[in-house]
């Protein structure tokens, strides 16, 4: 009811307005193509749409967005016009099929961005609430998500194919909606379409393809096994009334699932719980022993969560009360949910799975978009889950006639590329984002699907092309697949953890020892991310858009790589950063180097040029050489190297660069590096600081701990040039 107001709200302020005739929208159009040029205005889509703080704003919703970052129903009705509006002008089919997450916000949400959308002709097909994922199924979705974020936030994903729209959609779709709303501000409005789109719901439909497309990968053989399942109360959870395809398919394994947050509740997502709990992006810190409980399946994960139980069809119980007193779906799964402590049935149900083999324990996010998984050993470790770049590299190593490319983001410790090389496997580092990824991947195999019949030996061509997988960090997997001659992208946490499961079935080997084999090579090396730079209050108002376009690699509007005034400072600030950080970790931590050169002096020689152009789809530039030494006498040469691309997927805006020193073969080798970047969505400036931990002119080596400390005191000094920068220059 709430959102049929809003509706009728909006839309009887544009009733009292004159209708925008073609010569208004083409004026309009043109002023903001212009303020983009000359730096006006700012692009506000980050790297997965756009997202924000809900509040409820009647006018100029887009000036709250752009100025705090406000989500509104207002702004989602104007992008469901504006999407409309792009896809009458490409011909495309009219329709486009939503979903939404469980939040309190996202129905009204929905609803106003379905109305936009139906004003504009298109039809709609709702999903209601659905993971991100589906988004795969068809060639035009939209999802209404905060992700990670708190539930106070929410945002709008658009895909194509199953694919993130492009930057040049997200910004014609921007362009629709400021054009919008600088209408509006002249009591004018673009006319609704004379044909209206259709309503349908698809929630049925958008079910059964999910247990459809998860069959490819559906394992069995678990009877006797628990999954500790952690769905953060989001969309891939469950209801009363019916069990969720995700957990049918985890179900069909033949195990029995302890979970976490496995029923829909929109009140409850992301609060202690979820994907991004335990890899720190909420403000919620985690306790000691809470990942190893879970990974357990006992109580004390969580903010006292009490636990639900599944099993599969035909399990039978060992106490006939409980075939009573559960749940029973229409398959014949049985669920038992949220069950209280020191209670009968609690023991009942402890009695039940005592003695079962524990699985990894597989946590995703609201939306079901991200991954991280544990065990009990795991997670005593100082990374205590494996991220999703690590996740990766399992994969790449045991699944070598599936992934023959793999991808990873610039957040990704330098282990990931060290061991990728060492076993002879193509890789590529992208920018921050999942989207980063899927551009690469699509950019990669654009050319590699045409029409018609293949031949077998064209399809076995193809099929080798595909075969790129990608993760970042936080949890996103992607991989490849053809579905009806066409190339899709499958990022999905549920069919991830089905792979992983098919893993351990064909090798005969257990999570751990997976694991083990991969950091038995090479540790996960400490990246230092934080502090990073907010110039103000963290979470207040912070570095603006304006600002964050000055602390970018380069000039705006140069076809040419010209460094901003900011870019040529953090360069040469950055290097003496370095500099010191390096003679730290391996000078003075290493105790024979600190024998042997007691005193160690740098200088470097700084070679920047007005302006590059960039050869290569990627190229690396030498800048600088930082000399060291001891006694007079030059004990070293470090290479630096600054990345440049024109690739949206490389991230052409972020200052990118490496540090090279020669190993004992006299080889050049990756020391270490520095990735600086302003965040999509938030009001702060980021970077990621690395250090290997081999000294590679003496092969002498320091620990993840010392690492950990130089890099974070290298962060400090970033983050202090950063906001001395922002306050007194762009201030």
């Amino acid at each position: 009811m709430q959102s049929v107001d809003k509706i009728k709200r909006i839309k009887k302020g544009f009733s009292l307005m004159k209708s925008a005739g073609i010569s208004d929208i083409a004026r309009v159009r043109r002023g903001i193509e212009a303020d983009r040029e000359t730096l006006k205005i700012f692009r506000l889509f980050g790297t997965s749409g756009i997202r924000g703080d809900t509040a409820d704003i009647s006018l100029s919703a887009v000036k709250a967005y752009e100025d705090k970052t406000i989500m509104s129903p207002k702004l989602a009705y104007l992008y469901g016009r504006a999407y409309g509006q792009v896809m009458k002008e490409d011909k495309m089919e009219r329709k486009v099929w939503v979903g939404m997450d469980p939040r309190p916000s996202s129905m009204n949400m929905a609803q106003v961005l379905m109305e936009g959308l139906i004003d504009e002709g298109i039809d709609v097909f709702f999903n209601g609430v659905a993971i991100t994922p589906t988004a795969s199924f068809y060639p035009s979705s939209i999802i209404i998500t905060g992700s990670h974020n708190l539930i106070e936030w929410n945002g709008i994903k658009g895909f194509m194919e199953g694919v993130p729209i492009s930057f040049d959609l997200e910004w014609r779709i921007e362009k629709g909606f400021r054009a919008m709303e600088k209408l509006e501000n002249e009591g004018k409005v673009i006319p609704l379409s004379q044909d209206r789109g259709v309503f349908q719901d698809n929630s049925n439909e958008v079910y059964t393809r999910y247990l459809v497309r998860a069959r490819r990968e559906q394992q069995d053989n678990f009877a006797g096994a628990i999954i500790p399942l952690d769905l953060a109360f989001g969309s891939s959870g469950s209801t009363l009334q019916r069990i969720s395809p995700q957990i049918k398919v985890l179900l069909k394994t033949g195990a029995c699932i302890v979970g976490y947050g496995t029923e829909i509740d929109g009140e409850k997502t992301n609060y202690r719980i979820g994907a991004g709990y335990p890899y720190g992006e909420t403000p919620f810190k985690m306790t000691e022993g809470e990942l190893t409980a879970f990974a357990q399946a006992k109580y004390g994960y969580g903010d006292g969560l009490k636990r639900s139980y599944y099993f599969p069809k035909d399990y039978r119980f060992k106490e006939r009360s409980l075939t009573e007193d559960a749940i029973t779906f229409c398959d014949g799964e049985r669920a038992f949910f949220n069950v209280e402590e020191d209670t009968g049935l609690l023991k009942g149900l402890l009695n039940e799975i005592e003695g079962k083999e524990l699985l990894p324990a597989c946590s995703v996010d609201c939306d079901c978009d991200r991954i991280l998984t544990t065990s009990v050993s795991l997670s005593h470790k100082a990374v205590p889950y494996l991220s999703g770049d690590m996740m990766m590299l399992l994969f790449a190593l045991n699944l070598p006639n599936e992934i023959k490319k793999v991808v990873f983001t610039v957040e990704s410790g330098m282990s990931i590329a060290k061991l990728l090389e060492k076993k002879g496997i193509e890789y590529e580092e992208v920018t921050v984002g999942d989207r980063a990824i899927a551009d690469y991947i699509m950019e990669s195999s654009q050319d590699k699907i045409a029409g018609g019949e293949p031949s077998g030996q064209e399809r076995l061509e193809r099929n080798e092309r595909y075969k790129i997988a990608g993760g970042e960090p936080s949890g996103h997997i992607m991989f490849t697949a053809e579905e009806k001659g066409k190339l899709i992208l499958i990022d999905d946490p549920i069919i991830t953890y089905l792979k992983l499961l098919g893993i351990m079935k064909n090798v005969g080997k257990d999570f751990d020892s997976l694991v083990a084999e991969i950091t038995s090579e090479t540790e996960e090396v400490f990246t230092a991310r934080r502090p990073e730079a907010w110039a103000g209050e963290p979470y207040g108002s912070g570095i603006s858009l304006r600002e964050k376009v000055d602390l970018e690699l380069r000039e705006a509007g140069q076809e040419r790589l010209v460094l901003t005034p900011y870019a040529k400072g953090f360069i040469k600030r950055y290097i003496e950063i370095f500099a010191k950080g390096y003679i730290e970790a391996y000078y003075k931590n290493i105790e024979e180097n600190k024998k042997e050169y007691p005193q160690i002096k740098s200088s470097f020689s700084l070679q920047l040029k007005e302006g590059y152009d960039i050869k290569g789809c990627v190229d690396r530039i030498p800048i600088s050489v930082i000399q060291l030494s001891s006694a007079g006498a030059l004990i070293e040469e470090i290479e630096v190297k600054l990345r440049a691309t024109n690739k949206s997927w490389a991230g052409p805006a972020d200052i990118n660069l490496s540090f090279y020193a020669k190993d004992r073969e006299g080889k050049s080798q990756l020391a270490g590096g520095v990735i600086s970047r302003s965040s999509g969505t938030s009001p702060k400036n980021s970077a990621y600081n690395k250090l290997w931990f081999e000294h590679y002119p003496t092969g002498r080596k320091i620990g993840n701990k010392e690492i950990e400390e130089v890099t974070t005191k290298m962060a400090v000094k970033r983050v202090e040039f950063t906001d001395t920068y922002v306050k007194e220059v762009l201030r």
